[in-house]
């Protein structure tokens, strides 16, 4: 124990502990917020730890005037509820066997706080502080922040058999806070990886977007190269690796096939290091960064032995219906590996809106901009919203193309002369049209859908009186045409 050290709650957690203490019972911060303090980082949340019941809880935020929620009872946990803030407050407790690998079997309600610390996952997430006691730690949590390292309390094993998430932290970690995991520690990440395929997806999505949204890419790269096994077969649409679908109802997982036969979780050495040196050159935005991993995965050398011809017929649902012409194959290629992503993402239970996002900036990083004026706003008119601009960008950046300082250049220029990213960015509206006399239906389609190739492919200026000039000329040829 140290009382050396002063952790500076928030007015919400430091009324929950008051209302708990000032009735007679322990109540210790614990878990990340108190390693976050440690490191001078703002803490995300905070959860308490207390002898208390879930009862004597109650009864002591009734008194204080705290709204509470019974969140998980049966486990001895409260939400107390201050303003706009929660704060989960857990009665001490230790656990029974995780037959299942997700959950414990049984819960049982402990009196110290020390048999509680000895339940965590890691050393620098069992400390424990209050502020007349200071920090409770007792299996070297700040030596090991001291030393950047993650290492689990007792032995590493046992804790990610009881949770197999607690594989994907101990990554998770590792990146966000730029430490090393102790070596036994990692080595039961290795030789414990299939636990996490009977942890639902939902929560190993969470874990895999925190991931890779560290600050640091190149810490991100590290761990992809480090620990291939563990995480390849999360990133594969054709397995059902890390799915709750993928496992029986003893909780024992089931290992999908490939249509060639073998594991599809396990891409090639070399796709996992093309995705690894791509991620490490990007910024910590999760499109960017999971459309790195993906383009890296599904580079052309890395699935070499797929017949893109054979994959063509499979394809051609997203290829326009009156195209007669063969695709070619860097268009086919390109859909693949946006089809991959969009898979893979869908079997995470990504939100759709992500899954999109990452299949379409997938697909144009296996596409070519000429460094033009007329190339930028092709591109600009492909990516559909400027956030969509500057992840292509980056994701070209990090891929080493040649131009790329033009090509930015470019294309900052077009979107200040307002090229379109759609339709719905024209100067000229349908209002307009019907206006101009047009009538309201299929031509008003129609003629927008000209305005914005005009402006695209042609150069013509995206303001209502050229669009206006324009669109008349388009009326006399529809007419003309009649």
């Amino acid at each position: 124990m140290s009382a050396e050290y002063d952790i500076i709650y928030p007015a919400g957690a430091e009324r929950v502990a008051k209302a708990l203490a000032e009735a007679g019972f322990e109540c210790f911060a614990v878990g990340g917020c108190v390693r976050d303090s440690l490191l001078c980082r703002e803490p995300s949340d905070w959860d308490f730890t207390t002898n208390a019941t879930t009862d004597e809880m109650k009864s002591c935020f009734d008194a204080a005037g705290i709204h509470w929620a019974s969140t998980g009872e049966r486990h001895g946990t409260l939400t107390a509820l201050v303003a706009d803030e929660s704060f989960e407050v857990t009665t001490y407790r230790t656990e029974g066997a995780y037959s299942d690998g997700r959950h414990p079997d049984e819960v049982v309600f402990a009196r110290t706080l020390e048999d509680d610390l000895s339940r965590r996952d890691f050393t620098i997430n069992a400390m424990a502080y209050a502020p007349k006691v200071g920090i409770v730690d007792v299996f070297g949590g700040q030596a090991d922040l001291a030393r950047g390292v993650v290492r689990a309390v007792g032995n590493p094993a046992v804790r990610f058999e009881e949770d197999g998430l607690r594989i994907m932290r101990a990554l998770r970690l590792a990146a966000v806070l730029d430490f090393t995991i102790e070596p036994v520690t990692a080595r039961a990440l290795h030789e414990c990886k299939g636990n996490l395929l009977r942890v639902s997806v939902e929560r190993v999505f969470v874990e895999i977007s925190r991931f890779l949204q560290a600050d640091d890419g190149k810490r991100v790269a590290e761990l992809l190269r480090e620990f291939p096994d563990v995480l390849a077969p999360i990133f594969s649409a054709d397995t059902r690796a890390a799915t709750t679908e993928g496992a029986d109802e003893a909780g024992n997982a089931s290992e999908a096939e490939s249509s060639d036969g073998q594991n599809a979780s396990a891409h090639s050495e070399s796709a996992w290091q093309n995705a690894a040196n791509l991620v490490a050159k990007t910024p910590p935005d999760l499109v960017v960064r999971f459309a790195a991993l993906f383009v890296g995965l599904f580079a052309k050398d890395a699935v070499a032995g797929i017949s893109l011809a054979d994959s063509q017929g499979a394809l051609l649902g997203v290829f326009p219906k009156s195209s007669s012409e063969p695709q070619d194959s860097e268009t086919v290629h390109a859909v693949y590996a946006s089809r991959g992503a969009h898979d893979a993402l869908r079997k995470l239970k990504s939100p759709k809106r992500l899954a999109t996002e990452v299949s379409r900036l997938v697909q144009l990083a296996f596409c070519g901009f000429a460094p033009t004026a007329l190339g930028a706003r092709r591109l600009i008119a492909a990516c559909g919203s400027e956030a969509a601009v500057f992840r292509l960008l980056a994701l070209y950046r990090a891929q080493g193309r040649s131009s790329i300082d033009e090509t930015e250049a470019l294309v900052c220029d077009q979107m200040a002369k307002g090229a379109p990213f759609g339709l719905k960015d024209l100067a000229l509206k349908g209002d307009d049209l019907i206006k101009l006399g047009m009538p309201a239906g299929s031509e008003i389609g129609a003629c927008l859908n000209w305005l914005f190739g005009q402006v695209i492919e042609g150069g013509s200026l995206n303001r209502k009186n050229e669009l206006l000039r324009l669109a008349t000329r388009f009326c006399e040829g529809e007419k003309r045409g009649q």
